[in-house]
């Protein structure tokens, strides 16, 4: 796997892709956050908005939103979603995941509407180059909406700027199911 150009696929002056350092930091800090989510009642109705789908053990008959297999059966959290339900993991054995994976943080000096943008768009753009070369990828945001998160990430991790964005990506172990979609018919007023 061809990292380095997964890692300037992006290219936008403002915004730094990240190989994060002090792993150790960075799986006490999730799993920290892991722990902050599965006890808070308002994420835990958001997610379960979102999460609404067809089968399994949380399907509400929703035609659309995050289909229950594309969550995969792992104790540790899919893309950062965490139910009430769902076993937290030890801050090493986090560690020891993130060790195995490849991972970027897209960093901003600032944090106004036109960075918090260019790094969505670099995020895309490294997403979309890592699909190309046949990886799959997710992102970690939900941890950065903690409140002191992310300066106190930028701290430990010694980021050049504020993190906006936590990459992962890598071969997929399994594939995941596509996610329903509406049709375009359903969605526009005549």
């Amino acid at each position: 796997m061809d990292q380095a150009a997964v890692a300037a696929a992006g290219g936008e002056a403002c915004v730094r892709a990240v190989v994060p350092r002090h792993l150790g930091e960075l799986g006490a800090m999730l799993g920290f956050a892991t722990r902050v989510f599965r006890a808070d009642p308002a994420y835990q109705r958001e997610l379960r908005a979102w999460t609404a789908s067809t089968s399994g053990a949380h399907a509400s008959g929703a035609e659309d939103g995050v289909p229950e297999a594309a969550l995969g059966p792992e104790s540790l959290p899919a893309a950062g979603l965490v139910r009430r339900e769902t076993p937290v993991p030890d801050d090493a054995r986090l560690t020891a995941r993130l060790e195995a994976e490849h991972l970027l943080v897209f960093c901003t000096e600032g944090d106004s509407r036109r960075e918090h943008l260019a790094a969505g768009a670099v995020c895309a753009r490294t997403w979309l180059e890592a699909t190309a070369r046949g990886l799959a990828g997710s992102v970690l945001t939900q941890p950065l909406h903690l409140c002191g998160f992310r300066e106190l990430l930028a701290e430990r991790l010694e980021l050049p700027g504020l993190p906006q964005v936590i990459f992962r990506y890598g071969h997929p172990v399994d594939p995941a199911p596509p996610s329903p979609r509406r049709l375009l018919a359903d969605l526009l007023p005549d």
